[in-house]
């Protein structure tokens, strides 16, 4: 935004008292529009018939013609005056307002926040591992799972174990057809012994797949959070680093400001020649400090 300086110099006006001088100029010219709305060229004189008396209820308020065109002269020149010193209030007023904003100002003087820095998730510590570790790692997730899926209390092999224990007490079943009986007779293939020993194995089985699967999870969580609280506190770093040379730019950022704006207020609103006059005379109303 550009200012225009026209108005100021090293000496002349302050601000405070070019408005003085501004507002006594607008009194002036209510007093000479005043009388200019009320004027009147003749004399008013009335009369009583039967007295014979006359009576003057208006004089004239106008001395000579010529004094009209020095009025308006004069409100002219006020209203020069009032229009010079409102437009470089103005242009003073603009030049304070734009003033750069921090963010403005800082550009360029500091650089983007950091950014927090992407996590670490299993998956990032399982591609690291080396083949026979991976290999190892989906083996024991393959049969933990397939060994728990079956032995669990709905899997196929329990439910088969609970089957042959039924089977063992109630071996026979009769089932009636139209006019006739069916006896059906399970024989276990297997004693009971035989099938909880493998039962049991089996879950032993999966108890150690469970166990050396959950080691390296357990491995894997543990490097993950680990890297996580490096990256938070490498973050934090950074940003602490950052927030103090932004909270260091923001005070020279203040002093500026306060400085450009006294600076701004400081500055003269230097009187044409051609008002001199004019606001000698204002001046000479009253008390104003140049």
């Amino acid at each position: 935004m550009s200012i225009n300086k026209t108005y100021f110099g090293a000496s002349g006006l302050t601000s405070t008292s070019a408005s003085y001088l501004a507002n006594l100029a607008q009194e002036q010219v209510k007093a000479n529009e005043s009388l200019l709305e009320h004027l009147h060229f003749d004399k008013e004189v009335k009369s009583l018939l039967s007295q014979g008396v006359e009576y003057v209820t208006r004089e004239s308020n106008v001395d000579s013609l010529k004094s009209i065109d020095n009025i308006l002269r004069e409100n002219s020149r006020y209203y020069w005056f009032i229009a010079w010193v409102k437009s470089a209030i103005k242009e003073k007023e603009k030049a304070a307002n734009s003033l750069p904003s921090f963010s403005n100002w800082v550009e360029g003087k500091l650089p983007e926040p950091p950014q927090e820095k992407d996590r670490v998730y299993e998956e990032n510590i399982i591609a690291e591992f080396e083949p026979s570790k991976l290999a190892r790692y989906y083996r024991l997730q393959q049969f933990a799972a397939v060994f728990g899926k079956m032995i669990h209390d709905r899997g196929s092999i329990a439910i088969a174990r609970k089957t042959a224990y039924s089977y063992q007490n109630n071996p026979t079943t009769l089932d009636k057809l139209d006019n006739d009986v069916i006896l059906t007779r399970h024989e276990l293939k297997f004693t009971i012994e035989q099938i909880d020993e493998m039962y049991n194995e089996l879950q032993a089985y999966r108890r150690e797949f469970d166990k050396q699967l959950n080691q390296i999870k357990f491995e894997i969580l543990d490097e993950v959070n680990r890297r996580n609280k490096d990256l938070d506190l490498e973050y934090q770093k950074e940003y602490e680093q950052w927030r103090s040379l932004r909270d260091q730019l923001r005070n020279d950022y203040n002093i500026w400001y306060r400085d450009a704006k006294e600076e701004i207020s400081l500055w003269k609103i230097v009187i044409p020649e051609e008002l001199q006059d004019t606001m000698k005379y204002l001046q000479s109303l009253g008390k104003v400090q140049k």
